[in-house]
């Protein structure tokens, strides 16, 4: 576990922060290898190596898991059947709007609760005490539209 993360955890558990037992995982590239695109919203690819495992082991030891997706609602149950099938766990989906989620079952949702810690393959880790936002979106410019126009590939 980085310093960060077990440092955080302890700060929240000393403050006994409804978030202190919670994670809050993507599932698109983090759980699920949508590797063949898009496909209108289809859930068909396999489990990323090492996520079933870590799920379970975690739910094992007591974390609360949300599972997060930017998908259509109407989808999230076949986000669920999906972790059921691979991963043999017990789901919920989110029929409102949760501030925090505990319990056993894993909660499939597209609204980020409160967490210990949030895990996303294109999530950009902003840290104030590491130059925060003059770090955080440095390399990106400012405009979308110069996006091909840097670093001489238009």
């Amino acid at each position: 576990m980085s310093t960060w993360l077990l440092e955080r955890a302890r700060t929240l558990a000393l403050a006994n922060s409804p978030s202190r037992k919670t994670l809050v995982i993507d599932y698109d590239g983090v759980i699920h290898d949508q590797n063949d695109g898009w496909r209108d919203g289809a859930v068909y690819g396999p489990p990323i190596p090492g996520a079933i495992e870590e799920l379970q082991n975690r739910i094992a030891g007591g974390w609360s898991i949300a599972v997060v997706t930017a998908r259509h609602h109407d989808l999230h149950h076949d986000v669920a059947r999906w972790l059921e099938k691979h991963a043999g766990l017990e789901t919920v989906v989110c029929e409102k709007r949760h501030a925090y989620w505990h319990g056993p079952k894993v909660l499939v949702t597209n609204v980020k609760c409160g967490a210990l810690a949030y895990i996303d393959d294109n999530a950009i880790h902003f840290n104030p005490r590491n130059g925060g936002w003059s770090t955080a979106l440095a390399a990106l410019p400012y405009s979308p539209d110069d996006v091909l126009t840097i670093g001489g590939r238009e």
